[in-house]
């Protein structure tokens, strides 16, 4: 406690329970940040003390008591804003092929989708996600590329993506763009056979 009448009696006194007009609510995690909204602010909790008056047995009495009271910040979303450029960044540099490439890196892989349109919206998808992803991205930059599919290790219908240079096909290189191994092309392509592009 800070402050107040050192000669009032001792008591059990709820501050609530004597029809005071402000509610007090006590707070555990005072220091913790708790967000709001992830695109616009968050809050924390300043501990701050209060005097109040309140009526026992007939006598007006002051008391403090601990508040919460809510502080907004918007120093989290702009670190994520930051962020968000530093990354677009990145990616918009060098040839249509490398910033396509670059752009594709940020997916994981999941067997939760199997085209690209899927992948881009739950930011993951397998093999046959991946390459129509790079595929429809490769067309529409004007890029020759053709999606191959084949037999591997883990699968009989595997699919990659390989782009036309220099009078031949050549598969992308995956792992110097940062892109997940379980999308890559493999060295060896049994019953490799084009499913979409030439």
């Amino acid at each position: 406690m800070v402050g107040g009448d050192t000669n009032q009696e001792k008591t059990t006194f709820n501050v609530q329970d004597k029809g005071l007009s402000t509610n007090f609510i006590e707070i555990n995690a005072a220091a913790e940040y708790k967000k709001v909204n992830a695109a616009t602010k968050y809050v924390t909790y300043k501990k701050i003390y209060k005097k109040v008056r309140y009526k026992y047995r007939g006598k007006y009495r002051y008391k403090w008591v601990v508040i919460y009271k809510k502080v907004y910040s918007y120093k989290a979303v702009a670190k994520a804003a930051t962020k968000t450029v530093k990354k677009t960044s990145i990616i918009s540099y060098g040839t249509k092929e490398e910033q396509i490439l670059r752009g594709a890196a940020r997916f994981r892989y999941s067997s939760a989708a199997h085209n690209g349109a899927t992948m881009e919206r739950i930011g993951g998808g397998d093999c046959w996600a991946m390459s129509d992803f790079l595929q429809k991205k490769f067309n529409a930059a004007g890029i020759r590329a053709r999606t191959v599919q084949y037999a591997n290790s883990y699968t009989s219908k595997h699919r990659s993506v390989q782009l036309y240079k220099n009078g031949a096909w050549v598969d992308i290189s995956y792992k110097k763009y940062g892109i997940n191994n379980l999308f890559s092309a493999q060295a060896k392509k049994p019953g490799m056979k084009v499913v979409a592009g030439g």
